[in-house]
């Protein structure tokens, strides 16, 4: 699934230092998901909206990567547990 290889690829630039984590968000809240939305990314990308705004508004700036690392790492997990699923038997 196509969305879900960006999706991949915007977390590993974000890993890279290529961006700032507003910046991370701000991708992630312009992301356009196909209709109807049969995998539920949408909501997906809602909670991993709502962790990374509880990471900038909460933690301290020096800790912001260290929980944004995990918050995609669990992002990830559930990526690829929709790309399973997706899949004929």
């Amino acid at each position: 699934m196509r969305l879900i290889n960006d999706l991949r690829n915007l977390c590993k630039r974000y890993e890279k230092e290529e961006f700032d984590l507003v910046e991370l968000q701000g991708r992630l809240r312009t992301v356009v998901t196909p209709e109807p939305d049969f995998h539920s990314i949408d909501k997906l990308l809602l909670q991993m909206d709502n962790e990374l705004e509880e990471i900038i508004f909460t933690q301290i700036e020096s800790n912001h990567q260290y929980y944004a690392r995990q918050a995609i790492k669990n992002f990830l997990n559930k990526l690829n547990e929709i790309e399973r699923s997706a899949q004929p038997n």
